[in-house]
């Protein structure tokens, strides 16, 4: 038992370890949630809130890939978001905007529940667009939604700036990940190897030991003779209190077998068995006192002999 409170300890401590470790994550996630937080409360006092996105800002080349967020917060207990309205005004936006750019990957749609019963919606899409023009694009998403049971569509927009290049050819950019501090990411992955490592070693400890106690049984009676047919003698006992008194009749036969087997007086033991063989011959008298009263004279043997080798 020491050896598995030790791993679980240690197992306890590196799970402590590695979820201070992923805050760090959160803290490096700040100043989004500062800006989420900000959109959520928007969406608190007016019922729904959207933004449209799009990434990168600073001007999309020739065969730039263009990720655009639709992000949609609601409050359900005021405002009602249609699924199927919603893809419909998304396939209309992709039929209507970004006509010189083509659909690079699947969109993602993420939904889930945020604080206050605020529901948010959040589509992202790719598209590698081709301007090999200098001009700016307003791109507009139509919202439609309900809001005590009136239906409103909520428009929002952004623009996309696609800035001409010298050399047509050239390879598409790559947009720019975001920083990411190198020692955390590390120390995070260490320290989740370190909690499997613990938390196998917890394991096979435990292992270990039961597979040791099944090995101890208590067929080991020149060991520990008294304690086991003290243990059998109880679990006759209250096969009797539960009216099994075939089951236990055979059971005291058979550890009668096994005390004439570890030493014990054949003298003692042999007047027993005659008593419980005429039992088998005769059904009448395999009765409960018949057992108690064998019970009771194999306690007094063990009682007198119990240092039998």
């Amino acid at each position: 038992m020491k050896i598995v409170a030790i791993g679980l300890i240690i197992a306890l401590l590196a799970t402590l370890l590695l979820l201070s470790l992923m805050r760090a994550g959160v803290i490096e996630r700040s100043a989004r949630d500062g800006i989420q937080n900000q959109e959520t409360q928007k969406a608190i006092e007016d019922g729904i809130y959207a933004s449209l996105q799009v990434n990168p800002e600073n001007g999309v080349l020739i065969g730039d890939v263009l990720r655009v967020e639709l992000v949609i917060l609601y409050d359900k207990n005021k405002a009602l978001v249609e699924d199927a309205k919603l893809s419909e005004n998304y396939a209309e936006f992709k039929e209507h905007y970004l006509t010189a750019c083509e659909e690079y990957s699947t969109p993602v749609i993420k939904q889930r529940e945020l604080e206050r019963n605020i529901s948010e919606i959040r589509i992202v899409s790719e598209f590698q667009c081709w301007h090999t023009e200098e001009e700016t694009e307003r791109l507009q998403f139509l919202v439609p939604y309900a809001l005590d049971k009136n239906s409103i569509v909520l428009s929002i927009h952004t623009t996309v700036r696609f800035v001409k290049t010298a050399d047509p050819s050239s390879e598409p950019r790559r947009l720019a990940r975001p920083e990411y501090n190198k020692v955390i990411t590390n120390l995070r992955f260490a320290t989740a190897y370190l909690f499997i490592f613990l938390g196998l070693c917890a394991f096979s400890a435990m292992l270990y030991r039961s597979i040791r106690n099944a090995k101890v049984t208590p067929n080991d009676l020149g060991n520990k003779p008294i304690d086991y047919l003290e243990q059998m003698l109880n679990e006759v006992s209250d096969m009797l209190e539960k009216g099994q008194e075939t089951v236990a009749h055979d059971n005291l036969y058979h550890l009668c077998l096994r005390l004439e087997t570890k030493g014990y007086d054949a003298k003692d033991v042999q007047p027993i068995k005659i008593r419980l063989q005429k039992g088998y011959k005769e059904e009448s008298d395999m009765d409960a006192d018949l057992l108690s009263q064998c019970i009771a004279e194999i306690r007094k043997i063990t009682k007198n002999k119990g240092d039998a080798k």
